[in-house]
């Protein structure tokens, strides 16, 4: 089992709110890059890690969201964006954190956001260590260069990691490194990201 069994608030069966949640999170996470197209910088496959502050920021509004959507307590942070109530700002090294701020109970989400190739297996591996209802993983594609070339490499790299713990479920976000996208429509965010629930 992940996590804490939500269904007593949700009125479902945990893999049902689990999807729900992670749907949940992919949309704000969306919708807060449309909305504040302003902050974001110019997307530049060379200079991904000025992005991914951007990024990480609209992660955390989607962890908000699901907190939101659990009816919990918010209690989240974004590693170097925010602090939580103790002065901490990283977890496990992770970029996010969203859990109950009224119990001790396990964490409802547990967020990395990677913008270099050769971290992905690493960062898939600190999520699978988490127990957390959602873990997400977003990372890059891109044509060439040192990122995967392709989703299904991306897919692959994670699957190779999976095998190690089996029975656990991975939510990966693969942004496209050689989109250009600077509109505040919602759809044309979401084209730039494809998404694979793992296993």
């Amino acid at each position: 089992m992940l996590g804490r069994p939500p269904g007593d608030r949700c009125g479902a069966n945990l893999i049902g709110v689990t999807a729900m949640l992670e749907n949940t999170w992919f949309e704000k996470f969306t919708n807060a890059l449309a909305e504040d197209t302003a902050a974001l910088p110019a997307w530049d496959p060379e200079k991904l890690a000025d992005w991914t502050s951007v990024a990480t920021k609209a992660a955390d509004a989607a962890t908000a969201a699901v907190l939101e959507c659990m009816a919990v307590g918010v209690g989240q942070t974004a590693a170097k964006e925010a602090q939580d109530k103790y002065g901490r700002s990283e977890y496990f090294t992770l970029d996010g954190i969203g859990y109950d701020d009224a119990s001790w109970a396990l964490p409802l989400v547990a967020v990395e956001l990677e913008n270099t190739s050769e971290k992905i297996e690493y960062c898939a591996w600190k999520l699978l260590c988490v127990r957390a209802s959602v873990r997400v993983l977003v990372c890059f594609k891109k044509t060439l260069g040192a990122y995967p070339g392709s989703t299904a490499e991306a897919v692959a790299r994670v699957a190779k990691v999976l095998k190690d713990h089996r029975g656990q479920r991975l939510f990966l976000v693969v942004g496209d490194a050689d989109a250009r996208v600077t509109s505040k429509d919602v759809p044309e965010w979401r084209s730039v990201f494809e998404t694979r629930l793992l296993p």
